[in-house]
């Protein structure tokens, strides 16, 4: 693995890079830490990939403060679940 890998959370953000025609390309990829088989997410631009890592992090914190019973976070779950139930009905 080449270059540091920065860890957000349960997420890591790695970078990888690869030759072609004797010039360096490189892609950042996020990966979930205990299942590093396969990447997320892969893009050319660190700050893209830190940003996607960044949001997966807060959707886990969310679902798990969800999960522990915490009453914002499970009406701005209900919010969320109504909000996706209106977009569907109207497609």
């Amino acid at each position: 693995m080449k270059g540091p890998p920065y860890q957000i959370g349960a997420y890591v953000v790695t970078k990888l890079g690869r030759f072609v025609s004797g010039k360096a390309h490189y892609v950042w990829r996020v990966y979930m830490r205990p299942q590093f088989t396969a990447p997320l997410f892969e893009s050319p631009r660190k700050r893209d990939a830190i940003r996607y890592a960044r949001r997966l992090e807060r959707a886990r914190f969310h679902i798990l403060r969800a999960l522990t019973g915490d009453p914002v976070a499970v009406s701005e779950n209900a919010k969320i679940v109504d909000k996706l139930r209106h977009d569907e009905e109207l497609s």
